[in-house]
């Protein structure tokens, strides 16, 4: 008698589960083949809004996630309510809206046994949001650093994110000392909820002065006289920058973190050859270059050679006192005194060759009488530095004396 009440048992069981698997299996059918017959594809919800969905009367209605369990309030109504994901602020702060919400509307008319399917995608909108950790970061020229904002967590294509160089990553990686500004926005086609855009800035500052204050003597090959020392100068306007000079092309693919460096930026050459130097500042960011020092005999002529001798008597032949030989002089100034001291001509032209001496007094019409009178002329030579000849030079032939 047991056996034969626990057999109908087990068979009634294996009947309804059997009804209940082809259930699951034809709602799986139906939501495969859901259409949306009442429902939109997909939708944006702005974070301070929301979205009625009212179906007819004549349908039994449930409303589903997409797990197919009942939504809260969503079981046995026409009525559904979406309300947008306020956030903290009310416009979506602090929400993760990086993906949809799927919804799935069952429905059954009144008069039929079969159960439809409706499917939708909602995505949340929220008001964008950027932050960037410091306002401002030090960076060596060669070295970029990395900027990762964080910004409101949101669906990707229906946002912008704009660098004010142009980039449109999300992260920018940069060595150029300036002021580097993001903006992140909703996309205006899609931005119904009136959202403002969102931006914040980082100032980067260069740190490698030795390289963006290098002297321009430091940037090109120079020239070296023979007999004659070359001093090179790297000073930066830094006291804590060091340096490290050496007699030698600097590889570059080694990093001087070994050597020794010091406090001097000046650097005695004596012969041509190929020198480099190295800096590093305070925040270790390194920069080294190479100088070619060349020999050169005919740049390093005498570069100013002054007559003895004018005769200004109107015949064109030396009536003018002029500087014979004109390289590397610039800066000229030439003063000329009687023998009693009596200042007759003073003079500054930027080249030698722009100075010309008529033999009157100030470079005027009224001319000076035959005799010596005595000249002190200053200029810059080669090597950028001051020097000084002073002599003697006699007029001839003068009209004064006629």
């Amino acid at each position: 008698m047991k056996k034969t009440i626990w057999s109908k048992a087990l068979s009634l069981f294996m009947i309804l589960l059997a009804s209940s698997a082809s259930a699951v299996q034809a709602q799986a059918n139906a939501k495969e083949n859901a259409g949306n017959h009442f429902l939109p594809e997909d939708t944006t919800l702005c974070a301070n809004s929301h979205l009625l969905f009212e179906i007819p009367a004549e349908y039994h209605c449930t409303w589903l996630s997409i797990d197919s369990l009942p939504l809260p309030y969503g079981q046995d109504t026409n009525r559904f309510l979406i309300q947008g994901q306020a956030g903290t602020d009310g416009t979506g702060g602090g929400v993760d809206a990086r993906r949809p919400s799927t919804y799935l509307l069952r429905y059954q008319h009144q008069d039929s046994t079969v159960a439809s399917f409706d499917t939708m995608q909602v995505y949340d909108l929220i008001q964008p949001t950027v932050e960037i950790e410091m306002d401002s970061a030090l960076v060596c020229r060669d070295e970029p650093v990395l900027v990762s904002p964080d910004y409101a967590l949101v669906y990707d294509p229906f946002y912008t994110i704009l660098w004010s160089d142009g980039s449109t990553k999300a992260d920018l990686e940069s060595n150029i000392g300036a002021t580097h500004t993001v903006t992140m926005r909703l996309k205006d086609s899609l931005n119904s909820c009136g959202f403002i855009p969102a931006t914040d800035s980082i100032v980067l500052v260069w740190v490698d002065t030795a390289l963006t204050n290098m002297p321009a003597i430091l940037r090109a090959d120079t020239t070296i006289c023979p007999d004659l020392d070359l001093e090179l100068d790297a000073t930066v306007p830094y006291a804590s920058t060091q340096y490290q000079w050496r007699n030698s092309e600097f590889p570059e693919e080694i990093l001087p973190t070994d050597t020794l460096f010091d406090p001097n930026p000046v650097y005695v050459i004596e012969e041509e050859g190929t020198y480099s130097i190295v800096l590093i500042d305070s925040m270790g960011c390194i920069n080294a270059m190479n100088i070619n020092v060349q020999d050169d005999p005919e740049e390093c002529k005498p570069n100013l050679q002054i007559p003895d001798v004018i005769t200004p008597n109107g015949d064109g032949l030396n009536d003018d006192l002029t500087f014979q030989e004109l390289k590397y002089c610039e800066d000229v100034e030439i003063e000329i005194v009687t023998r009693w001291g009596q200042v007759v001509l003073k003079e500054k032209v930027k080249r030698a060759d722009d100075f010309k001496w008529n033999g009157c007094y100030k470079n005027g019409s009224r001319p000076l009488p035959d005799g010596p009178y005595y000249y002190m002329v200053s200029y810059k030579n080669v090597y950028g530095k001051k020097k000084v000849q002073s002599g003697t030079i006699t007029i001839l032939g003068s009209t004064a004396n006629n």
